[in-house]
């Protein structure tokens, strides 16, 4: 939520010159990812702002916008477009969330659609600090240079900014929130800002000294919880250890280093190894990106894949850790690594969907874990 409503409207303002300028772009080459991109900036300034969004003179504008992201997001979910099968879990999540959000606001319910449209940077945030980049994105340049960052909520500035490729303007964002007193140093934790900004630091950019320094300014702060302070130095170690010589794509390195991390957690939810654990994971989706013709082999990483995003992401808007071990299963489903990667999915699913809302299972979640079962007891 923003701040302050002349933000809102400030980010409106915004948002609107870079969704006339994206179309300017697509009428001059057709792109479906850029398209798709068109079509939610056509509607994503609208969901800044409460007022705008409920607004009846906007009201064919934003459900047409709608229709648009819909129709496109679904057009990427049937036909890939040569995507890498590792990107089906955000095809799947943005074209059901585009789906889910014109039809909640086709049926009146504007608090429903609004709060879809504005989580759905999240979606983009998981695609795009994968894998390194070497360049930003032209089209959310306008966005970083117009917004004072400051002023708006600190998770979801860095979700757009890197849903629009401002990874330097990113950095800088949370850089900033490490060091601002005006947020508790445990509430920073809370809010998800190092994996966040870990994941585009290592991942993305490849960068072990730049985080490394914004963590011992982090350091420095006064009102550090004692188990912040032993996580971070371990982080700041680990950053340093691994900086001296980058690790190479390969399987087995990527698994000895995620073995790393998990020997250095101590209990469940420890989070030592979340260095090793953000390296690791960058490793195995270069890895999957080159499309290794050895079925065990991709299972494997998809099986790692699963196990690291288990411990580092804290969001469920995109169940990564779940479709990555359904992707483990379904690839070799006769594996050691399906079996694994099963009793895993097994687990994580029951802690994620039980405990305070009661014991049952979602009888669609549970189908969906009986046909894995079946496909694996099948191929035996």
């Amino acid at each position: 939520m923003f701040k302050r409503r002349s933000v809102g409207v400030l980010v409106l303002v915004a948002l609107t010159a870079l969704a006339f300028s994206t179309r300017a772009a697509r009428g001059q080459a057709s792109n479906p990812m850029r398209d798709l991109f068109a079509a939610l900036v056509e509607v994503l300034p609208y969901s800044f702002d409460e007022a705008a969004w409920q607004d009846p003179t906007n009201a064919e504008r934003i459900e047409d916008g709608l229709a648009d992201l819909a129709a496109r997001a679904s057009a990427i979910q049937r036909h890939g477009l040569g995507l890498n099968r590792s990107y089906g879990v955000a095809r799947d999540a943005l074209a059901a969330d585009a789906r889910e959000a014109l039809s909640a606001y086709r049926n009146g319910d504007q608090r429903i659609s609004r709060h879809i449209v504005r989580n759905v940077t999240e979606t983009c945030f998981a695609c795009h600090s994968r894998l390194p980049a070497s360049e930003s994105a032209d089209l959310g340049s306008a966005l970083a240079d117009t917004i004072d960052l400051r002023q708006l909520d600190e998770v979801g500035t860095l979700r757009l900014l890197v849903a629009t490729r401002q990874f330097g303007t990113a950095m800088s964002a949370a850089e900033a929130i490490l060091v601002d007193p005006a947020s508790h140093a445990a509430d920073i934790d809370l809010m998800g800002i190092f994996e966040s900004y870990l994941k585009v630091a290592v991942r993305v950019n490849r960068d072990y000294e730049r985080p490394r320094a914004a963590l011992w300014r982090f350091m420095q702060r006064n009102d550090l919880p004692l188990y912040l302070v032993d996580r971070v130095g371990d982080w700041i170690v680990a950053l340093e250890e691994l900086s001296e010589a980058a690790p190479p794509v390969d399987l087995q390195v990527a698994t000895e280093l995620l073995r790393e991390a998990n020997s250095r957690n101590e209990y469940l939810r420890d989070r030592r190894g979340l260095i090793h654990a953000i390296v690791a994971s960058g490793l195995l989706h270069q890895f999957v990106q080159t499309a290794p013709d050895d079925e065990l082999e991709l299972a494997e990483a998809y099986y790692r894949l699963g196990i690291a995003e288990s411990s580092i992401s804290r969001t469920i808007w995109v169940p990564e850790t779940e479709y990555f071990l359904e992707t483990a299963i379904r690839i070799a489903p006769k594996s050691s690594h399906a079996r694994n990667a099963y009793t895993f999915l097994e687990q994580y699913v029951l802690a994620s969907y039980t405990g305070s809302a009661g014991t049952k299972l979602p009888e669609d979640v549970w189908n969906r874990l009986m046909r894995l079962r079946v496909l694996i007891d099948e191929s035996e």
